[in-house]
């Protein structure tokens, strides 16, 4: 997944058939990773202008019609906008935002006028409460749990009052998700009229998990203590992937990603659910923001608040995301810069804040003329206090000490956790990791992570099945799952194309010549590897 030819100003131009049995009247747009403002038009009609940034960007696809349309998407770079507000960069190697790209490619929503939009199911304690949002008109919405298309328990029906459900809470009786044990599950949404006729079906893979939290103690996930250990994981552009550190991560003691810089990344998440890591998500980086450079009081509020209100409905079916740290709050050096508004702080999940909740300290590492290297924590010490931005002084980097001094700050100064730094990309954007650095640094924080104990994961997690397709060039392929909403892809200019799903059992796979019935095995992780069970298949 790399960016679009980047520029001051890009524009992008596709066409897009559209058979007659598919429901467009509801059809959306969604751009994961568009910097910085853009434009979309539908057959020669635009739409209004957006900003992208931090998370998702949908868009209603007005004037789409059945057979070819022309899709023309326009993205600008930021201009005369405050860091404040665009969050620096979607590369922490370009911080000027000079640029503009879009890092992902565009992924096309098609529903009826009346659908879901969305839904999220919120834990509190062993209670439930599902919420599904509407579009136009409905009567009530039935929820299922379901698993590899089993219907494993049916939920009442709920009735829709102002555009979305009004649920009771209801017990969960399946698996909780927890760090180290990923218990996913599909969860199937399906709208029905005042005559009790179906109108939409929709489904997202969820996992349950309660998140609880006291000052000076470590967090409880499903009422057991947890202990983090994070690495960060920023986007790079041709960098490292997230599969390709992950594994080297794992090795060192990780259980937990730190999802620091300015492009909430949907596919990380997916993996870290299911691989049964946690996520704490630093949403706008001090370091590259920390300037006004113009735009009102007002202007910066309102962006800011718009990105913390699509980041929570991007994080809504996450069980990885189990904090936010608001980096730089609690010190005095940061006053009168907040990044953050009330929106993310009051977020519906009741998950903690880290800088608000819980204090956020500065790790420094100091080598001295002679002795030991000596640590701190910047304003108040490291005691019951989230870990963040490791710093040494002189600035050169002593793996084995520094990790022997932050295993100190958690055993004997009793801190909650933290991130630690991770090894740079040696030589820029399209390098690898130094090797020689990179294993220094594996063996120091995995002795360091044998002092800290932090919660062990499992080595062999089930994966979501990866299934690539051959057919005839630029064609569409569709995959009807059981329980899942039904997926469209177009193949490239070799006739490929590959789906993504949590699933194993019967499937059914539609092309141009005809339907096929596909037996999907599930992927797995072996080691934190990802480990393909899925042969090739034909179409016939």
């Amino acid at each position: 997944m790399e960016p679009a030819p980047s520029g001051s100003m890009i524009m992008m131009t596709t066409t897009l058939s559209i058979d007659a049995n598919w429901p467009i009247d509801g059809a959306a747009m969604v751009l994961s990773g568009a910097w910085w403002k853009g434009q979309l038009s539908v057959n020669g009609q635009i739409l209004p202008l957006f900003y992208g940034g931090n998370q998702n960007v949908e868009i209603a696809l007005q004037h789409l019609k059945v057979g070819e349309n022309t899709l023309q998407l326009q993205l600008e770079a930021p201009l005369n906008t405050s860091r404040r507000v665009t969050g620096g960069t979607l590369s922490s190697l370009e911080r000027k935002g000079s640029a503009a790209y879009l890092a992902s490619a565009p992924k096309i929503l098609l529903r009826p006028k009346n659908h879901i939009s969305g839904f999220s199911a919120l834990k509190n304690a062993k209670q439930v409460t599902p919420t599904a949002w509407i579009s136009g008109t409905g009567a009530s919405v039935d929820f299922a749990i379901i698993q590899d298309g089993s219907v494993l328990e049916e939920w009442i029906s709920c009735p829709i009052v102002q555009g979305q459900t009004q649920c009771p809470a209801t017990t969960w009786n399946q698996q909780l998700w927890s760090v180290g044990q990923p218990n996913l599950y599909t969860l199937q949404a399906t709208l029905k009229d005042i005559q009790g006729e179906i109108v939409d079906v929709y489904s997202e893979r969820v996992g349950i998990r309660s998140v609880e939290w006291a000052s000076s103690q470590p967090l409880k996930i499903n009422g057991n203590a947890t202990k983090l250990m994070a690495a960060r994981m920023v986007y790079r552009h041709y960098g490292q992937q997230f599969e390709e550190r992950i594994a080297s991560f794992v090795q060192a003691g990780v259980n937990t990603i730190e999802s620091h810089g300015e492009w909430l990344r949907q596919d990380w998440l997916d993996l870290a659910d299911e691989m049964g890591l946690a996520t704490v998500i630093v949403p706008r980086c001090v370091g590259r923001a920390n300037d006004r450079q113009g735009g009102s009081e007002n202007h910066l509020h309102e962006f800011l608040t718009l990105q913390d209100q699509r980041l929570l409905w991007d994080i809504k079916n996450h069980p990885t995301v189990v904090a936010f740290a608001l980096e730089g709050d609690t010190s005095n050096h940061w006053s009168n810069r907040s990044l953050w508004t009330q929106t993310l702080m009051d977020n519906p999940q009741n998950l903690p804040v880290f800088g608000k909740d819980l204090p956020v300290r500065l790790f420094q590492v100091e080598y001295p003329p002679s002795g030991d290297p000596q640590y701190g924590c910047r304003p108040e010490g490291c005691g019951g206090a989230w870990l963040v931005e490791t710093v040494t002084q002189p600035k050169f980097v002593d793996w084995p000490s520094i990790a022997t001094a932050y295993a100190s700050a958690h055993t004997k100064d009793q801190s909650l956790g933290g991130v630690i730094p991770t090894p740079r990309q040696s030589g820029g954007k399209n390098k690898p990791d130094n090797a020689a650095e990179k294993q220094m640094w594996m063996d120091a924080w995995a002795k360091a992570s044998a002092e800290i104990n932090p919660t062990q994961l499992q080595t062999r997690n089930r994966a979501s099945s990866r299934i690539t397709v051959d057919s005839t060039p630029n064609s569409w392929i569709e995959l009807q799952v059981p329980g899942h909403t039904t997926l469209r892809r177009r193949t490239d200019d070799s006739g490929q194309t590959t789906f993504t799903i949590y699933y194993e059992g019967s499937a059914t796979l539609e092309c141009s010549g005809g339907s096929q019935t596909i037996d999907v095995q599930a992927d797995a992780w072996v080691d934190f590897v990802h480990q393909s069970n899925n042969s090739t298949i034909t179409c016939k």
